[in-house]
């Protein structure tokens, strides 16, 4: 794919949320003005510091691409290029929610639709989120999957939830929920992947305690979580730049859930064109999680993490 030539020519400016509670509001704008050093290296380097990247696999994870203009288009076809550019096993991305901005979106869902059929990844699992929600008629139209949903690849179950009413925070019935827990409870046996365009309250994110992007009634899920495994929880929904404290966080009182904020494609005043990327390797129980400013094509940030189970792709040779 042609790689596009991309400059900011259209000033933004970030307003804090009178909402937020002013502690918060302080904090983040501190982190912001005061970014801490990340360790960069680039995906050639990569694969010299970590030799098992060029043989596993990466799961692309991504969230709200919203293009509030013409111009904001610019964001995701450069985190596009860089991914088709710089990676060779992605069989699988995952969009958490936010595709669009606004109603009569119809260009918008096609243009997405068009750069995502031009990589090399063959199979995108994607949730609505609150701006989808605006025409949920149109998103269920253009994406064609239903607001739940379950997907496999090899011993890896993703249980994927989208917003299930209008509104800021995420609402999930309580009848997807028992869906979910039967989910959960049937694949103690698997790699357990949970998405959803909020995060969960009290799950350590630095999203969490925000009221507009919590879940509600997230005591639900934790109850569960408390008695059954979930390798890792994705979300979206915060636009909160990845060098910021919090961004994942391992909830021992969660059974050991990682929870991972995706941040955002679309890029705001002193936030990154950035997503995650999930790295298994056939055979081994390690999932390493990357953080990646597709802007620069460099990780910004790397850890490794012990899963409940050893990944496989092929679980029928089992």
């Amino acid at each position: 794919m042609p790689r596009r030539k991309f400059r900011e020519t259209v000033p933004k400016i970030v307003i804090i949320r009178k909402s937020l509670p002013v502690f918060v509001s302080l904090l983040v704008l501190g982190l912001v003005l005061f970014q801490p050093g990340c360790a960069r290296f680039g995906s050639s380097e990569l694969l010299q510091r970590y030799p098992a990247a060029a043989t596993g696999y990466f799961i692309w994870a991504h969230s709200d691409i919203q293009p509030l203009s013409t111009h904001d288009r610019g964001y995701y076809e450069i985190a596009i290029a860089d991914v088709q550019a710089n990676f060779r096993n992605v069989p699988l991305a995952i969009v958490a929610g936010d595709l669009v901005q606004r109603r009569d979106s119809a260009s918008v869902y096609r243009w997405i639709l068009d750069l995502q059929s031009r990589t090399n990844i063959p199979r995108w699992l994607m949730i609505a989120g609150n701006h989808e929600w605006r025409d949920i008629g149109l998103y269920k139209e253009k994406i064609g999957t239903p607001l739940r949903y379950t997907a496999t690849w090899g011993n890896v179950v993703f249980i994927m939830m989208s917003n299930e009413k209008p509104g800021r925070r995420t609402y999930i019935s309580d009848d997807t929920f028992a869906w979910w827990k039967q989910q959960v409870v049937n694949n103690q046996d698997k790699i357990l992947v949970t998405v959803t365009h909020a995060s969960l309250e009290r799950s350590g994110l630095l999203a969490a305690p925000l009221h507009r992007l919590q879940i509600i009634d997230s005591e639900r899920f934790r109850d569960v979580l408390k008695q059954y495994h979930m390798d890792v929880w994705i979300s979206g929904h915060s636009h909160f730049p990845g060098y910021l404290p919090r961004m994942h966080h391992r909830n021992r009182r969660l059974n050991n859930t990682l929870f991972v904020d995706l941040g955002a494609i679309r890029k705001d005043i002193m936030t990154l064109v950035e997503s995650r990327l999930f790295h298994f390797e056939e055979g081994s129980d390690q999932v390493a999680l990357y953080y990646r400013d597709h802007e620069r094509e460099r990780f910004t940030h790397r850890r490794t993490f012990e899963m409940r189970h050893p990944f496989t792709k092929y679980p029928e040779r089992r």
